[in-house]
């Protein structure tokens, strides 16, 4: 009975932390944008095939960058008025990873409700969450960066979490630099 009361308060609680990130930033939500270096992805995406694009890089950035690849792609592939939405909400989902992780893993960091609670918090009001890097997939790496993180203090759990937590390190490695610094404590 107490870990159905836990679950139901673990769900209500992620449910209040998606009203607030629609109140933080309702006209991303609502109105969707490129923001700045998303344009570039977007033009690559827009004007070479897929196999192309996938493999683009873009010089300035100086790193290949598979998660923008990725939502520039699929956003090539609704009318271009909604292309933002695909960049917007694809980031947006990849934000809720590291709180999900943090609310349902079982962590070695987190090890009770209070802690996982405090631990979202601290999160979802810290640094990543700054107008600059909120919501667009170019700053996507950062929360890949975190993913990676929780990822390393999560216990060891059956295969199926296995193959996505491999499956989400792999993505974040391809994204950005962040995560590939943590490779010496895998």
């Amino acid at each position: 009975m107490n870990f159905l009361i836990s679950s139901k308060f673990k769900i209500i609680f992620f449910l209040i932390i998606l009203l607030i990130s629609f109140y933080r930033s309702p006209y991303i939500f609502l109105e969707g944008r490129f923001f700045g270096e998303e344009g570039w992805w977007f033009q690559s995406a827009y004007e070479n095939n897929f196999f192309k694009h996938f493999s683009y890089f873009a010089e300035i950035a100086g790193y290949y960058n598979l998660i923008v690849n990725l939502l520039t792609e699929l956003s090539t592939y609704v009318p271009l008025i909604y292309a933002p939405f695909v960049t917007v909400y694809g980031s947006f989902i990849i934000i809720l990873i590291p709180i999900l992780l943090i609310v349902f893993g079982d962590s070695y960091l987190f090890k009770n409700d209070k802690q996982k609670f405090v631990g979202c918090l601290i999160f979802f009001i810290t640094y990543p969450h700054i107008p600059e890097i909120w919501i667009n997939s170019v700053n996507s790496q950062i929360y890949l960066f975190f993913i990676s993180l929780l990822i390393l203090y999560l216990r060891p759990s059956d295969k199926k979490n296995k193959i996505l937590m491999s499956s989400l390190l792999f993505l974040s490695g391809m994204s950005g630099i962040y995560s590939c610094a943590l490779t010496p404590l895998y």
